[in-house]
C-alpha cells in the first residue's frame, strides 16, 4: 500500500516484510520501522508518527483469532502503540463469525482531518464514524439484497485457486473452509474501497461490477448518501487531487483484458458528477 504526503515523500507499506517504509520525493528511501503485526491500511502521517491499521492474531482455544488494530508506528524509534482494534464492541463493527478464517470480510477505513476514522467491513453495508479512542460516533450505509456467485463464478474460482496451488490438493479441512467461503455471500465492498474528497465526501468502491465497468457510491460528510457513478473497467482504487479524482483500473476491453491503467476526472459539481 502506498500514501503520498504534502512534501512529495511517499509512505510504502510492506505486509510480506510487515514494515512501513518512507522514501522521499526523489523516491529514495529514508527509513523505516517494524509494525507488530500485517500491515493493511496508511490512515494518516505527522512527522515520523504514522497512524495505521495493522492485524495482529490472538489465540483461542479453537484458531487464532483477527485483530484489526488501530495503532500509532514511529517511523524514528520504532515503537508501536495500539489504540483500538476495529472489532472491539466500542466500534459498532460487526466481528465475524470464527469458524471460516477464509471467508471475509475485508475491511476498508480513512482518517478525515478532524482525526476521525471511517470504517467498515465488507459483509455489511454499515460504516461507522469513530472517535480516535474507537467509540461509535454515527453509523450510516445502503440497503442491499445479499449476492451469491453463481455455479459459473464459483467454479471459475475453485479453477484459479487451484492453478494458484499447481494443482495440489488442499488439506481436508481447509479445502472444507475455502467451499464455505465460495458459498458465502459476496462482500459489498474490498480493501482500500474508501477515499474522502477535499469535501469530505466518502466515496466507496462496491463490488457490484457489471463486467466492463463499477459502481461507486457517494455519501457526503454526515453519511447522506448521495448517488453512485458509474466508472469503466475494474476500478481498485481511488486518489483525490483538489477536482481531480484518478482511478486505478483494471482494463475489461477483450484487447487489453487484464492490463492496469489510471483514468483522470475532473469533478464538476457538489453532486459528484464527472466529466
Amino acid at each position: 500500500m502506498l500514501r503520498a504526503e504534502d512534501g512529495g515523500a511517499i509512505l510504502v507499506g510492506d505486509m510480506r516484510a510487515r514494515r512501513v517504509s518512507r522514501f522521499d520525493r526523489e523516491l529514495r528511501f529514508v527509513r523505516s520501522a517494524q509494525v507488530p503485526g500485517m500491515p493493511l491500511l496508511l490512515l494518516d502521517a505527522d512527522g515520523d508518527r504514522v497512524t495505521a491499521v495493522w492485524m495482529r492474531f490472538e489465540m483461542t482455544d479453537r484458531q487464532p483469532r483477527p485483530e484489526p488494530t488501530v495503532g500509532v508506528l514511529d517511523l524514528a524509534t520504532g515503537d508501536a502503540r495500539e489504540l483500538f482494534s476495529l472489532f472491539d464492541p466500542t466500534t459498532g463493527i460487526t466481528r465475524p463469525a470464527e469458524e471460516n478464517p477464509f471467508a471475509p470480510p475485508f475491511l476498508s477505513a480513512v482518517r478525515r482531518e478532524d482525526g476521525r476514522i471511517v470504517a467498515g467491513q465488507s459483509m455489511e453495508y454499515r460504516i461507522a464514524l469513530l472517535d480516535t479512542s474507537g467509540a461509535s460516533l454515527a453509523s450510516f450505509g445502503r440497503e442491499f439484497e445479499p449476492v451469491f456467485l453463481s455455479d459459473e463464478e464459483r467454479a471459475a474460482e475453485r479453477e484459479r485457486i487451484s492453478r494458484a496451488a499447481r494443482g495440489a490438493r488442499p488439506p481436508p479441512a481447509m479445502g472444507r473452509l475455502m467451499e464455505e467461503s465460495l458459498e458465502a455471500p459476496r462482500p459489498y465492498f474490498g480493501p482500500n474501497a474508501f477515499n474522502l474528497d477535499a469535501e469530505g465526501r466518502l466515496w466507496v468502491i462496491s463490488e457490484r461490477t457489471r463486467g466492463d465497468s463499477t459502481e461507486v457510491d457517494l455519501f457526503d460528510r454526515d453519511g447522506v448518501y448521495l448517488q453512485t457513478l458509474l466508472l469503466r473497467d475494474r476500478v481498485q482504487a481511488l486518489a483525490f487531487r483538489g477536482p481531480r479524482l484518478a482511478a486505478l483500473v483494471e482494463r475489461m476491453a477483450p484487447d487489453v483484458e487484464g492490463v492496469s491503467g489510471i483514468d483522470v476526472f475532473r469533478l464538476i459539481n457538489a453532486g459528484g458528477e464527472r466529466e
